[in-house]
């Protein structure tokens, strides 16, 4: 190791106010200069104001016990902004330091930062020619930052399907608290507008300011015994989407608000369109009945303004405090984590530790083992979702998993595991995870499909590709408590073969398991309190 760089020599400010931005940069680029060392910055309070990061190399100890770095409240025209970025870094460790940002909090009205602020503290890069490896983190705090507090990303072809991975990356004793990036959750702005009776003015104005106004139609006009409808400046049709709409406002009897409905058919107008829709994709086309007076309007591209504006308009890349995609042989110990959207995410990544930590909260889903990973260990943590989305996803595909001695509470949209290859879930706790269909607007959230609460087992097993197969899958010896809303206890959706599910304790209202006629050589045995095992349920009435 090289030698010792103070960041004293470069006479920082450290009161908070003024920028330090170039007493960092003259530092850190006199350890570049010697190919690495260590870096100890002093006690202090540091506003980092600039939108070019300050670069990290190789070989580099940096140490900054309590410090702390501030974003500057006012980010001007540049809301998506590094701190510290490293390309093709290896044998790094940073040790200490608190990363603070202002973001944004839908209930406050002294908000400083747009929703679509994106501000991380470290990223760290691979490209497909370098290299990134040995990257440890330790006793790193992050506080309101509107991004990730740690990012490791390798790099990957996606056209050849070809990982270049970050390899070795540790993160021990860390504490994020309400970071990542903000999120509205699904559904969040359409209730809102939709069902303004039951939210305040402030929450209305809000949702009307965020929600992409290209998405909503001007004044709808309906008529007694016609299926024409007119709707004034009629938004225009994503492309690859469903030709959806709903309506809300002052709605005729026989139109439910908010609900969907397919256009069957739409014809320019002057600055409109006349529009029919049905209640099935390829259904006869409503005549409208019991019309009322008051203004109605629509929004268009259904799925859009219900589930993709979960993240507001022109926010950044990537999720969570803690956001590793791309990297083999992680470990994730002892580290608390809350967020404003996401409270964590390991991505395409292979052999994965996560054990021994504490997720204290999420406005949206609380654990993610997102798409594509290999050979991961979860085990002894506990999960509080706070009734954000879905208390853990296990998304896409990911191999050869085992989630053991974990406490998962208070979720909203249950456990969601998504066509895995060999899984063991095994001596957890699931409690409650399924608040999301609580048929109350402060708790639950209406969906457009149904028109009610939505509708959850506390897990579930789905594919995402068609006529795909899952499995492995062994469930056993879980404690599994489900509130009264949910759908079932536990859903395995058609696809699955060789599941065991043995040794569980299912308590609450709901305890029936869903099995898809599909499966393939489904074992129960020895489970307490389970109810019936059906499968005469459409797997359309569960939302996933």
């Amino acid at each position: 190791m090289n030698g010792v760089v103070y960041l004293s020599s470069f006479d920082p400010n450290r009161d908070g106010k003024t920028n330090d931005y170039m007493a960092f940069k003259r530092c850190f680029e006199e350890v570049a200069k010697n190919e690495g060392g260590v870096v100890v910055i002093d006690a202090g309070k540091y506003l980092i104001d600039s939108v070019d990061a300050i670069m990290l190399c190789s070989n580099t100890t940096v140490y900054a016990d309590n410090a702390e770095f501030f974003f500057p409240k006012d980010l001007g025209n540049d809301h998506h902004r590094h701190m510290f970025d490293g390309i093709n870094v290896s044998n790094l460790t940073w040790i200490g330091g608190c990363f603070n940002g202002y973001v944004y909090d839908p209930v406050s009205l002294k908000n400083t930062w747009e929703p679509h602020a994106c501000t991380k503290g470290i990223w760290i890069e691979r490209t497909v020619e370098g290299e990134v490896s040995n990257i440890r983190f330790e006793r790193v705090k992050g506080c309101d930052l509107a991004g990730s507090v740690i990012s490791v990303y390798g790099a990957y072809d996606e056209m050849r399907d070809i990982r270049y991975p970050a390899r070795a990356i540790d993160v021990h004793g860390c504490t994020f608290d309400n970071s990542g990036k903000f999120m509205w959750d699904y559904g969040y702005l359409w209730q809102r507008i939709v069902f303004p009776e039951y939210h305040t003015n402030e929450e209305i104005d809000n949702s009307f300011k965020y929600m992409p106004p290209e998405l909503i139609s001007g004044t709808v006009e309906f008529k007694n015994g016609s299926k024409n409808i007119y709707v004034h400046n009629m938004p225009s049709p994503i492309a690859n989407e469903d030709n959806t709409i709903c309506f809300f406002g002052n709605v005729p009897s026989n139109i439910k608000r908010g609900n969907c409905y397919y256009i069957r058919n739409c014809q320019p107008q002057d600055e409109g369109a006349v529009i029919t829709v049905s209640e099935t994709p390829f259904g006869e086309p409503m005549v409208i009945s019991g019309c009322r007076s008051g203004e109605c309007r629509a929004f268009r591209n259904l799925f859009t303004v219900h589930h993709n504006l979960y993240a507001p308009n022109g926010c950044g890349t990537g999720k969570g405090p803690l956001d590793l995609s791309v990297c083999d042989s992680v470990k994730v110990s002892d580290c608390r984590m809350s967020a404003s959207g996401d409270s964590m995410h390991i991505h395409r990544s292979h052999n994965v530790s996560y054990t021994g930590n504490h997720i204290t909260g999420s406005r949206m889903g609380a654990f993610f083992i997102a798409q594509f990973c290999k050979n991961v260990t979860v085990a002894s943590n506990t999960v509080l979702g706070t009734n954000g989305s879905r208390v853990m996803s296990v998304e896409k595909s990911t191999e050869d998993i085992t989630i053991v001695g974990n406490t998962f509470m208070g979720g909203g949209r249950g456990t969601w595991i998504n066509q895995p290859y060999n899984i063991i879930i095994s001596d957890n706790i699931f409690c409650e995870n399924t608040n999301k269909c609580t048929p109350s607007p402060k708790i639950g959230r209406l969906t457009p499909n149904s028109g009610s609460y939505e509708y959850y087992p506390e897990i579930y097993l789905t594919t995402w590709e068609k006529d795909a197969k899952y499995g492995d899958v062994i469930m056993r010896s879980n404690i599994i408590k489900t509130t009264p809303y949910c759908s079932a206890a536990v859903a395995f959706h058609n696809g699955g073969q060789n599941i065991i599910f043995e040794s569980n304790i299912i308590q609450g209202e709901k305890r029936d398991i869903y099995v898809g006629k599909k499966c393939k050589y489904p074992q129960f045995t020895g489970n307490i309190g389970m109810g019936n095992i059906i499968d005469e349920i459409s797997e359309e009435k569960f939302d996933q």
